[in-house]
């Protein structure tokens, strides 16, 4: 939801140990609806900081390559649907009486 405020993430970049398993990747990419990447490199932080620090001092790297690519499956609207429920349950949990 925080993400939706900006209308502009289509894209995450997932690195780390969660990275490495295809399950888990396929997973964040049915839940968010967004396409999920995993960089070639394992030092993700430390070549993401050092692409904003180019930029911020006038230059441009690029983007960084990435080895695999998971997109939103069927299953995306499963989990909204229980997304959803859970978002209803949450209101009435914390509505004045």
């Amino acid at each position: 939801e925080a993400m939706d405020a900006y209308k502009t993430a289509r894209n995450l970049i997932l690195f780390g140990g969660g990275a490495k398993g295809d399950l888990w990747c396929q997973l964040i990419a049915d839940i968010t609806g967004l396409i999920v990447n995993v960089p070639s490199t394992a030092e993700a932080a430390g070549a993401g900081a050092a692409v904003l620090a180019a930029k911020a001092c006038g230059h441009e790297l690029g983007a960084l390559p990435c080895v695999k690519r998971y997109q939103p499956s069927e299953k995306r609207a499963y989990y909204q649907e229980k997304y959803e429920k859970y978002r209803k349950i949450e209101k009435k949990l914390w509505q004045e009486e």
